[in-house]
């Protein structure tokens, strides 16, 4: 996450996947477990270049779902991306709690790594899955962005806390702009946007 500094001051979040289910189904049963090491106090984070990119992939995540499903969206994301087949993977996940789809890609730089996803629901094509990532992640390649929409509302909460650092993004979304609004009334730290694409943590 391009964390710099004394390795003291960073929060150590290791996780595990404990087991699978899908968002749009009302059985539920996914877990995860999360161990959370305090630190004396919060570094700045400081994402204002992604690095050298180290590598990519796709992966569609079934369970319960026929195989060609998948390939479908894998295919997609190969012509548009025109990336090749090693980059694109299949995982079956047969102990999952319901049947469902989602598709991963995966950019991981020297500094950041940044997830785009693609949800199936019922009735929808497995090439419309995959036109929302593809759409994604070629935004976030044409741009100077080294954080994308989604990961920049995560680190919002951190940014603040710390009251400093700061992180290069796309044009902060209504969403992230309505958190920022919470977390400047709860916290007594605040955030700033210049130049409406950089968030800085500041000290109120």
């Amino acid at each position: 996450m391009g964390w710099d500094g004394d390795p003291a001051t960073l929060v150590e979040i290791p996780a595990k996947e404990l087991s699978v289910s899908f968002v749009n189904r009302p059985r539920g049963g996914g877990r995860i477990g999360v161990f959370i090491e305090p630190c004396p106090q919060l570094n700045s984070i400081e994402l204002n270049a992604r690095g050298t990119m180290r590598a990519k992939s796709a992966e569609a995540i079934l369970a319960g779902l026929p195989l060609h499903m998948a390939e479908r969206e894998l295919k997609v994301i190969g012509k548009e991306l025109a990336w090749e087949e090693a980059c694109l993977n299949v995982r079956h996940e047969p102990g999952a709690y319901g049947p469902g789809d989602v598709l991963l890609v995966t950019l991981a730089y020297e500094n950041v790594t940044e997830v785009f996803a693609g949800f199936g629901e019922r009735g929808r094509p497995a090439e419309a899955v995959a036109k929302e990532p593809v759409t994604e992640v070629k935004r976030y390649l044409k741009s100077k962005a080294v954080v994308g929409e989604h990961l920049a509302d995560q680190l919002l909460l951190p940014l603040a806390l710390a009251g400093c650092g700061s992180v290069i993004t796309l044009t902060p979304s209504s969403h992230t702009r309505t958190n920022m609004a919470v977390i400047e009334n709860l916290c007594r730290s605040g955030l700033i946007v210049a130049k409406s694409s950089r968030i800085c943590g500041a000290s109120l």
